[in-house]
């Protein structure tokens, strides 16, 4: 797959299945995030290819009305300024729907 199919794709993976976010923490600070969380765990490899990071299996959810045991998705977290300024400054081209999310955490 050529590199901008492949950065397309990750563009796609934020806009569908990703939070950018903004939050405050415990003592208070903002912080800034980007996290991937899908039960496709060969797509995020195909994004940690190419930005890196580390996946993690997610806890099981129980849906209330069955008591059925969903498959724990696959996350993939960046939280480092230096990691979510490159990512999103490699992918804002390509983002169709959270680019003006992206635009704001840039800002951040």
């Amino acid at each position: 797959m050529h590199i901008k199919n492949k950065l397309a794709y990750c563009a796609g993976l934020i806009d569908g299945e990703g939070s950018l976010y903004i939050s405050k923490s415990k003592d208070k600070k903002m912080t800034a995030g980007i996290k991937l969380a899908m039960n496709d765990k060969p797509g995020l490899l195909l994004f940690q290819s190419i930005f890196g990071g580390n996946i993690v299996k997610g806890t099981c959810k129980i849906c209330r009305e069955s008591g059925e045991v969903y498959s724990p998705a696959w996350v993939l977290q960046f939280r480092a300024k230096v990691d979510i300024k490159h990512i999103l400054n490699t992918l804002i081209p390509y983002l169709q729907v959270k680019r003006k999310q992206a635009e704001i955490l840039l800002e951040f």
